[in-house]
């Protein structure tokens, strides 16, 4: 009788421990995507265009390339954002004297794509209806129209350096900002 009993303690002992340790790796494999960082709050520092690229004073929807994460996937070398970007200097300054502007091209107010940029007037985002500035501050309210977007479009850092073979290029630092919010806070 006391060898049956320690038999069946023994063999519920076994069944327990590879049952929580069925449980215990399933439970982990599935959270896996919820604990992991995702990288989209990352700044991603990338070269965008060659300067001789860019013609003075017109603005360019540029997209940004990085790795996107889903989940268990990574896919390396997917558009994640677009940026606008405007040269203001001519073609005579130095190259890296060049002043350049550049914007993430997500609205504020909702996180939509600004797709459409007027050289004379300005940005504007179809979804809401939101409007900016060429410096992209906000279009103010007038009597016939109340912005949407509570800030302007989110400006990035840039910097124009020259490569190896001596091409100069645009270089941003590109990062997404949280929508709606009237202070401007990196996505985490």
């Amino acid at each position: 009788m006391l060898r049956r009993n320690f038999l069946i303690w023994f063999s519920r002992a076994v069944y327990t421990a590879c049952g929580l340790t069925v449980v215990a790796t399933t439970s982990r494999f599935l959270s896996a995507p919820m604990s992991r960082t995702a990288p989209g709050g990352e700044p991603i520092k990338q070269r965008i265009a060659r300067l001789n690229s860019l013609p003075v004073g017109v603005p360019k929807l540029l997209p940004v390339e990085g790795t996107q994460t889903n989940a268990w996937i990574q896919e390396p070398a997917q558009v994640i954002g677009n940026v606008w970007v405007t040269r203001l200097s001519d073609s005579s300054t130095p190259p890296e004297k060049t002043q350049l502007s550049v914007f993430n091209a997500s609205c504020p107010h909702n996180g939509c794509p600004i797709q459409k940029a007027i050289e004379s007037e300005g940005y504007v985002c179809h979804c809401h209806g939101a409007r900016f500035k060429k410096d992209g501050n906000l279009e103010p309210n007038a009597e016939e129209f109340t912005n949407p977007s509570p800030r302007g479009m989110d400006p990035l850092e840039h910097a124009v350096v020259q490569d190896p073979t001596g091409q100069w290029w645009v270089e941003i630092v590109y990062q997404s900002f949280e929508a709606g919010l009237t202070e401007r806070i990196a996505k985490a």
